[in-house]
């Protein structure tokens, strides 16, 4: 039997196993969203692209429910090379889904 004999060693730089998503965020599809569909009023909404974004993210990292957005929270490094500050949370995205006018007591 032949071992490999190999030395790890540590780093200080983010890592991500998601950097097939960098390539999807960069195209920016969405960016006609959001000359297409008004804002809505307010400043606490946020823009469809954001919204759309988030969705394709998720759907292509395999995600099987709105709380595995967090998974794509929990990556410091891929929010970086996306430049997303942070992404929408699993509450706003069923919260939009449920459409305007809809309230979580509803």
């Amino acid at each position: 039997m032949n071992i490999l004999n190999y030395k790890t060693d540590s780093t200080s730089h983010k890592l991500t196993s998601r950097s097939g998503l960098v390539v999807l965020g960069k195209l920016q599809l969405s960016r006609t969203n959001d000359r297409l569909v008004p804002k809505a009023p307010g400043n606490r909404t946020y823009q469809l692209s954001a919204i759309f974004n988030t969705f394709m993210l998720m759907k292509h990292d395999g995600a099987r429910s709105l709380d595995d957005v967090c998974q794509l929270a929990k990556e410091p490094a891929l929010m970086k090379l996306l430049a997303m500050p942070r992404i929408t949370c699993a509450h706003t995205l069923g919260n939009w889904l449920r459409g305007p006018g809809s309230s979580e007591g509803e």
